[in-house]
């Protein structure tokens, strides 16, 4: 299976992610997974267990350095696991936002703050290219395992526009899969592979290329040697035990069957996806000029 437009694109993505916002990882795969990833297991064991499954390739919150009365939002929120995360970070005075294109994600996303009674977050059904917020009334803007899956010709658009919200002196962090070198054209091309978090890993010298064009600067991209195999050897992406409520991953299929970077591993590919892609964490400012 193949994807011959971005229309296609979007459409594979929004079908199979919204399938997911119904299905589940065992609740002990997604806090190993999350303690793995770097999140702190208290801070994860005080969200819903529905709004993670088995997290995105990273964290971003490690390196988004969020404060009290800050603005932070979410590229692809899912569940709202790391949009939660974040609500707790910036408090009451500050904001969290969840964009998601999936109206399934979104319900469950503000299911998830309802049981957590937080009245500082807002979850926006749009698409990551066309952001429905005002330009410069963003402090941050996080991401994870995400902006892979938009089509190649959206990409420079996405990053525009996470430029255009950040106020000046904003930042982005941003966890995603890149590419260490170029994929061979059957990974690519492979529909199920896109919506794995594989096929659309940007190379790392394009994501630099991207963010400087857009108008980023001081950037960091730093390899964090995790490759689609750990996952597997994780268990990130194990079959599914049950069925609950999911957040965002890409991880676990809507047939609930073991997915994502792990099946890939184990049926797309003759190698090892590891000499192709490894998680990265991203930073970038936007000048307090601008």
């Amino acid at each position: 299976m193949s994807l011959k437009t971005k229309e296609s694109t979007y459409e594979t993505i929004r079908g199979v992610y919204g399938s997911k916002a119904t299905a589940g990882e065992s609740t002990e795969t997604k806090s190993r997974i999350a303690a793995a990833l770097g999140y702190d297991p208290e801070d994860a064991a005080a969200i819903p267990d529905q709004a993670n499954l088995g997290v995105g390739c990273g964290n971003p919150l490690m390196i988004a350095n969020l404060r009290e009365g800050e603005t932070v939002l979410d590229l692809g929120s899912g569940g709202g696991f790391d949009v939660l995360l974040a609500s707790k970070k910036v408090g009451s005075t500050g904001k969290a936002i969840g964009v998601d294109m999936t109206e399934d994600m979104l319900e469950l996303a503000r299911r998830n703050a309802a049981k957590m009674n937080v009245t500082n977050v807002d979850f926006i059904r749009a698409n990551i290219t066309k952001i429905p917020v005002e330009s410069e009334s963003v402090d941050c803007v996080i991401s994870n395992c995400v902006l892979n899956l938009v089509p190649q010709e959206d990409k420079p658009c996405t990053f525009a526009e996470m430029y255009r919200i950040l106020k000046p002196g904003g930042r982005i962090a941003v966890s995603d899969f890149l590419a260490l070198k170029p994929l061979p054209p059957k990974l690519k091309e492979d529909a199920k592979l896109w919506t794995e978090c594989i096929s659309g890993a940007l190379e790392v010298g394009q994501m630099d290329q991207m963010l400087r064009s857009a108008g980023f600067q001081d950037l960091l991209l730093v390899d964090k040697h995790l490759g689609p195999s750990l996952y597997q050897d994780q268990t990130c992406c194990s079959t599914q035990e049950g069925s609950s409520e999911a957040g965002n991953s890409c991880c676990t299929s809507a047939a609930g069957s073991v997915d994502g970077p792990a099946r890939a591993a184990e049926s797309k590919m003759d190698s090892d996806l590891d000499q192709y892609l490894s998680a990265f964490n991203i930073y970038a400012l936007k000048a307090n000029g601008a």
